[in-house]
Parts: C-alpha cells; sequence; structure tokens
C-alpha cells in the first residue's frame, strides 16, 4: 500500500472506530430516522391519545398525515383525536378524508357518527353508526363494537330502550366484560323498569373492565 492509501486507510478506520464508540451520535441518527418514520408518528399518536394527551396526539397525528397523505388509517386516527378534543366539525372532516382514500373505513365512519351524536344530530348518526356496522370495513386499533355501543347510546337518546340493549348486547358479544356498555344497558334496563336485570347489569359493569370512556364509577352507582 503507498504511503497516502496507507495514510486514508488509517483514517477511515479511526473515523468509524470513533463513531462506533460514540453512543450519542448513533442515537441522534436513529432518532432523526425515526423522525422521517410513518411509522413512529402514528405509533406515537396512537400512544399520546391512549395516555390522554391529546393535544400531543393530534401533533403526532399531523406529523405522520405529512409523511403520508393519502393512508387513510391515520385519516381516521386524527378524526378520533380530533373528537376528543371536541372538535366535531373537525372530526367529520378528517374523517371524509379517510373515506375518499378507503371507503371501507368502518372507523372513519364511527367516528362521523360518534360527531353527528356529539353534535345532537342523532338521526344521522345513528344512520351513520349503521352504516358503519354494514361495511364492516377497516377497524383499524378497534372493532365493531364501538359502533354497536354508540347505536345503542343513540337508541337510547330515541327512547327506543329495548333495541337499544339488542345494540349493548351485540357489543358486549365482542367486549364481554366492558364496564361502560354494561352501564349503559343498566340505564336502559331502569327505563324499561327491569330492575333486577338493571342491578345485575350495573353489578357488572363495577366489577368490568374499568373501561368507562368519559364517564366514571359513579355513572353505575
Amino acid at each position: 500500500m503507498q504511503p497516502r492509501s496507507k495514510w486514508l486507510g488509517i483514517q477511515a478506520l479511526a473515523l468509524i472506530l470513533w463513531v462506533s464508540s460514540s453512543p450519542s451520535l448513533l442515537a441522534q441518527k436513529s432518532f432523526q430516522e425515526r423522525l422521517r418514520d410513518f411509522k413512529y408518528w402514528s405509533d406515537l399518536c396512537n400512544l399520546q391519545a391512549d395516555a390522554q394527551k391529546y393535544d400531543e396526539a393530534l401533533k403526532s397525528c399531523e406529523g405522520a398525515i405529512a409523511k403520508k397523505k393519502k393512508n387513510a388509517g391515520i385519516w381516521a386516527d386524527y378524526s378520533g383525536v380530533l373528537l376528543k378534543l371536541k372538535k366535531y366539525p373537525e372530526a367529520i372532516a378528517a374523517a371524509e378524508k379517510s373515506l375518499t382514500l378507503n371507503p371501507k373505513t368502518s372507523l372513519a365512519i364511527t367516528y362521523k357518527c360518534m360527531a353527528f351524536q356529539a353534535l345532537q344530530r342523532y338521526e344521522e348518526a345513528l344512520d351513520t353508526c349503521t352504516f358503519a356496522l354494514k361495511v364492516d370495513g377497516n377497524w383499524g386499533r378497534f372493532s365493531p363494537a364501538l359502533a354497536w355501543l354508540h347505536r345503542g347510546i343513540i337508541l337510547s337518546q330515541f327512547t327506543q330502550y329495548e333495541q337499544a340493549i339488542t345494540a349493548y348486547d351485540r357489543t358486549l358479544l365482542l367486549e364481554p366484560k366492558d364496564s361502560l356498555t354494561l352501564a349503559y344497558a343498566c340505564e336502559a334496563f331502569v327505563k324499561l323498569n327491569q330492575n333486577e336485570s338493571a342491578i345485575d347489569s350495573c353489578d357488572q359493569a363495577l366489577a368490568g373492565n374499568g373501561k368507562r370512556g368519559d364517564k366514571t364509577a359513579a355513572f353505575a352507582w
């Protein structure tokens, strides 16, 4: 090897050894790669939403959307976070965007239903949740239980308690110990003066999985 080539080889080896012995540089490179990764932002959006850090989740969803604007799933997740922030028109718009990319995104249709429900547009909400179940397409991280539950709540608002209980029963087939569903079923049984069934359902709600949405255990009590 010529002296100059030998010297360059030594320099290259030294550089490799220096980088490999500098965890901070490797970590920085890894972090920069994550920032460019759609899955990183998408997962972060969902994890922050699960932790009820909705403002942070919103920014993470927007980060994911910036990486893949034509991904129907992330637009549906974005709609769900907007729902939690009570930005209902924006949630509907995000759900619509998801559906232009994939008309069979049942999660986006369900979020539309929930937004209509929050806006007290109950007939549109009921039709939309029913449609989500009919399509029965992509539910993302959730299942048809979400649409069945909200269909039941809307039917209760129409005082159609027996039909509401049927919807809650369908929810419980998918989520057998769901505390929120059991509490709503208890409420419907009370309205029908079916007190024994109501007490049983409320007892099950208190002993259930503890998932109560925006409610607390006081709802069942």
